[in-house]
């Protein structure tokens, strides 16, 4: 959890630096759950994350939202996103992934799928 922080602090320090560069708009990823991975599921047959294994992504993301809330209170002219690669993941295990973009949702579902997901297909819905 140690090398976690030091990786959301040197986040921290280059975000200011690019700041400090004229930068006013940040897009910063989270991590996807480690647990989800397939070296993790395999274990249990591919059925479900392990949450040990994920709890190391889940430290790292609650930093980082802590960081990039800190840094828009101080820069207020900023404007930070974090793109939640998280939530996209579980959803994507979870069969169903949202895509949004002006006004309509677009769900996409996973059909005609083994349970590694080799070989699926969208199907718009």
């Amino acid at each position: 959890m140690e090398f976690s922080a030091k990786v959301v602090e040197q986040m921290k320090i280059d975000l200011q630096v690019l700041y400090a560069l004229g930068f006013r708009r940040f897009a910063v990823t989270n991590l996807e759950p480690f647990g989800c991975f397939p070296q993790s599921t395999e274990p249990n047959n591919y059925t479900s994350c392990n949450s040990t294994a994920s709890s190391t992504s889940d430290f790292h993301n609650k930093l980082l939202t802590k960081e990039i809330s800190s840094l828009q209170s101080t820069l207020g002219d900023a404007k930070f996103n974090i793109l939640d690669r998280h939530n996209a993941f579980h959803q994507i295990l979870q069969g169903m992934y949202i895509i949004t973009h002006a006004t309509p949702i677009y769900q996409f579902h996973w059909v005609n799928c083994n349970k590694k997901l080799e070989e699926c297909q969208w199907q718009i819905k």
